[in-house]
C-alpha cells in the first residue's frame, strides 16, 4: 500500500450517480467518486482500475477512475457491451443478489419496499484496501438504497454488508430443492459457482441468476412478490427467518410498466400484496391479545433473565411477547406458544443463539439451552457476554420457576418447543 496503513481511519469513499444538472432530475447523471479512504481522497485514485473485494475475494470491474470537468468520473472500459458491464452499483448489486437498482431519478418507484427491481438508486461506500499501480481494491461497508429523493428518510435503506454476506452464506448453506425447488435451488448453484470461481461472464451469471430466482420464486412462495429482494423470502422458506411487513410492497408500489408481460406482473403484484395485507390486518386484534395475554401470565417479565422493563414516557417495553412457532408459517397466537423475552432474549432466541426445552410433560423443568448458532454466536464476541456466560460452565441451566406462568396450562407447550428445536434441522 502505498498511503494509509490498513483501518487507519473511518473515512471512505462513495460511488454514487448525481443527477444531471442540465437535463433535470429525470436525466441519468453521472457515477462519480467522492470521500477518502486510508489516505486516498477520490482524485488521488484517477486512472486506476477497480477491484471489489467481496466473499474473501476480488473481483475485477471494467470500471476506472478519470478526471473530467474538475471531478473524478467514473467510466467504463466498454460502454457499449451491456451484457457484461455496468457500474459498481449493478456490479455489487449482481455479488449480494440484489435486484438491479435503477440508473435516473425518474425511475424511482417512490414505493416500499426500497428494493424493487430497476426502481431504486445505490450508492456503495467503500474502505479502500490496497493501491498498486493502475488498480485500486475497495471493500464495500455499507449501500445507501433509495426509492425516493436523497431526503426522504421513509424511502431509504441502509444495507450493511458484512450483514448480507453473512446472510447469503447461510442460504446458500441450507439451500435445498425440497424447500426451494428445482428452478430457485439449480439458479442458486449457478450463483454460488460464480461467486466461488469468477470467469469471463461471472457478473452476468450473477444478474441473471438473481434475475432468475426472482421469477421463479413466486411459483414457490405465495407471500414473493415479483421484482422485491428475493432474501427475505428466500431465507424464510428455509427457516432461517421470519418475513416481516418491512419486506412485503404496499399494494401501490408496482414495476416500470414497458411490455405486457411487466403489465401482467404488476398485476400480480398488486394482487398479491393487498392480499398480504388484508391478512396482516385482520391480525391486529389476535395479535394485540396474544401480546396481553403473554405479558400478564409472565407477569411481564422475561423468562431468561428476569428482568422488568416497563414501557415509560413515550418509550416502549423492553419486554416483548415472542412467537415459539412463527406466526408467519403456523397462526398460532396462543400463550402456550409464547414467552415473554427481554429484547436481547428474544433477538438471541429468534436468532437460535439460545432455546428452550421441556422434557417434562407436567412443565415443571425447562432448559436453557445453546441453540444452533450459539458457537458462532460465541467465537464472534471478544468482550465478556451476558447471553454467553449465563448458561455456565455445564453449557445448560435450568429455567427459574419462579419466572415461568404460575398456572401451567400457560406454560410455553413441550410439542412446540420441539418442534420449534427441530424446524431447523429440515433446512439441512
Amino acid at each position: 500500500m502505498e498511503k494509509g496503513d490498513g483501518m487507519a481511519n473511518n473515512q471512505f469513499l462513495v460511488f454514487t450517480k448525481r443527477p444531471s444538472g442540465n437535463r433535470g432530475i429525470g436525466g441519468r447523471g453521472e457515477y462519480e467518486l467522492a470521500g477518502e479512504s486510508n489516505g486516498f481522497k477520490s482524485s488521488e485514485l484517477v486512472g486506476k482500475h477497480f477491484y471489489i473485494h467481496l466473499y474473501d475475494k476480488d473481483y475485477p470491474t471494467p470500471v476506472h477512475l478519470t478526471n473530467q470537468g474538475g471531478k473524478p468520473r467514473l467510466r467504463l472500459s466498454n460502454p457499449n457491451d451491456r451484457k457484461h458491464v455496468t457500474h459498481i452499483a449493478g456490479l455489487v448489486a449482481s455479488l449480494l443478489m440484489l435486484p438491479s437498482p435503477c440508473r435516473s431519478e425518474s425511475k424511482a418507484s417512490h414505493a416500499l419496499p426500497v428494493l424493487q427491481d430497476d426502481a431504486y438508486l445505490l450508492d456503495v461506500s467503500c474502505r479502500l484496501l490496497d493501491v498498486a499501480e493502475d488498480v485500486a481494491i475497495v471493500e464495500p461497508v455499507w449501500l445507501t438504497a433509495r426509492s425516493g429523493a436523497l431526503t426522504d428518510d421513509i424511502h431509504t435503506k441502509i444495507i450493511e454488508v458484512d450483514q448480507r454476506v453473512s446472510q447469503i452464506k447461510e442460504m446458500l448453506e441450507h439451500a435445498s430443492a425440497s424447500l426451494l425447488g428445482g428452478v430457485v435451488n439449480g439458479q442458486l448453484s449457478t450463483f454460488k459457482h460464480a461467486i466461488e470461481g469468477p470467469g469471463e461472464d461471472f457478473y452476468y451469471q450473477c444478474r441473471t441468476s438473481v434475475d432468475a430466482i426472482m421469477d421463479a420464486l413466486a411459483d414457490v412462495d405465495a407471500d414473493y412478490l415479483n421484482g422485491v429482494d428475493s432474501l427475505p423470502f428466500l431465507r424464510s422458506l428455509l427457516k432461517l427467518y421470519v418475513l416481516d411487513i418491512e419486506d412485503i410492497p404496499s399494494p401501490e408500489a408496482l414495476p416500470p410498466i414497458r411490455t405486457n408481460s411487466d403489465l401482467n406482473k404488476a398485476v400480480q403484484r398488486r394482487q398479491r400484496a393487498e392480499r398480504w395485507y388484508r391478512r396482516k390486518e385482520g391480525r391486529g386484534a389476535s395479535a394485540s391479545r396474544f401480546a396481553n395475554d403473554v405479558m400478564i401470565a409472565y407477569h411481564r417479565r422475561c423468562v431468561v433473565c428476569g428482568l422488568e422493563l416497563p414501557k415509560t414516557g413515550m418509550g416502549r417495553s423492553g419486554i416483548e411477547a415472542a412467537h415459539i412457532l412463527p406466526w408467519a408459517d403456523f397462526d398460532l397466537d396462543v400463550v402456550t406458544n409464547g414467552l415473554a423475552l427481554c429484547r436481547n432474549h428474544h433477538w438471541a432466541f429468534d436468532s437460535r443463539v439460545i432455546t428452550l426445552v421441556c422434557n417434562d410433560a407436567r412443565r415443571n423443568t425447562y432448559i436453557l439451552r445453546p441453540g444452533d448458532h450459539y458457537e458462532e454466536f460465541e467465537q464472534s464476541v471478544s468482550l465478556p457476554n451476558e447471553i454467553v456466560n449465563e448458561l455456565g460452565e455445564r453449557g445448560s441451566r435450568p429455567i427459574d420457576e419462579a419466572l415461568l406462568p404460575a398456572d401451567k396450562a400457560f406454560r410455553p407447550s413441550p410439542d412446540y418447543l420441539e418442534r420449534f428445536n427441530g424446524l431447523f434441522s429440515l433446512a439441512g
